[in-house]
Parts: C-alpha cells; sequence; structure tokens
C-alpha cells in the first residue's frame, strides 16, 4: 500500500527545522471527567515540539485510542499572536500539559535533527511501529 504525505501522523522532512524533543504519555481518564475506563483501556500520546525556519514555535500531539482511532492535535505560536510571551520549550510543553495526561515521558533531542527523534523513539521502545521513508 502507498501511502502520501497526508497520510502520516508526523512527517519528519524539513532539515531546517529544529526538533526540540518528544513526549509520550497516556491520556489521563479520571482527569478528563468521563466514565471510569478499564485498567487496560489505555490511550497511548505522542508528540513533537520544533522551531521552523523563522524560529516559531509548533507542537503536535496524536493521540491513538485502543479502538485504534487517532486524533491529531497541533499548536502553532504566532509571533503576531503571542508577542508579549516568552515562547519556548517550557511554555509549549505547559500548553501540551493542559490536556490531562499521566506517565509523561519528555526527552529533549540534543542535536535538533530529524535522525535524533528517531533515535529517541527507537531508544524509549515506545511505539509499535516507526519506519523512515523518503517521501
Amino acid at each position: 500500500m502507498s501511502l502520501n504525505k497526508n497520510d502520516y501522523i508526523f512527517v519528519l522532512d524539513r532539515e531546517d527545522y529544529d526538533y526540540k524533543g518528544v513526549l509520550f504519555a497516556e491520556a489521563d481518564d479520571l482527569e478528563m471527567g468521563g466514565p471510569k475506563m478499564p485498567k487496560d483501556y489505555v490511550a497511548g500520546i505522542m508528540g513533537i515540539i520544533w522551531t521552523d525556519e523563522k524560529g516559531q514555535w509548533h507542537a503536535k500531539m496524536r493521540i491513538k485510542f485502543p479502538s485504534g482511532n487517532k486524533q491529531v492535535m497541533t499548536l502553532n505560536f504566532e509571533k503576531e499572536f503571542d508577542e508579549k510571551m516568552n515562547i519556548n520549550e517550557t511554555y509549549v510543553l505547559n500548553r501540551m500539559y493542559q490536556m490531562p495526561m499521566k506517565n509523561k515521558v519528555w526527552t529533549k533531542n540534543p542535536g535538533g535533527t530529524i535522525p535524533g527523534i528517531v533515535k529517541i523513539v527507537q531508544d524509549l521502545n515506545m511505539v509499535e511501529h516507526s519506519r523512515v521513508e523518503k517521501l
């Protein structure tokens, strides 16, 4: 099956972006206020923070539910809108943490590179399947 760029959750194809790190967590169903879920019903969260070629901050989080359903959330911090804020890694993480989650693991990507993100994902063994493809 051939996939196109829109089929991927995380497309890390910009060498000029600075990929800051990866967040892994579980959605906290108790804090979300819904019904208590069975213990083995875990919604996994993966997020990536980066800055683009203009230095603007971005984050994307993917939630995968045990049913196989997925939800993607994107945060973009535009300088015009957030000019009075000191946008940095801590600020972006705090915005991401507004979503109820537990067992959070934030891992910085010291070099800011695409291979660095791939290595973090592989080292933590938090993703069932990943692969690197040229698009």
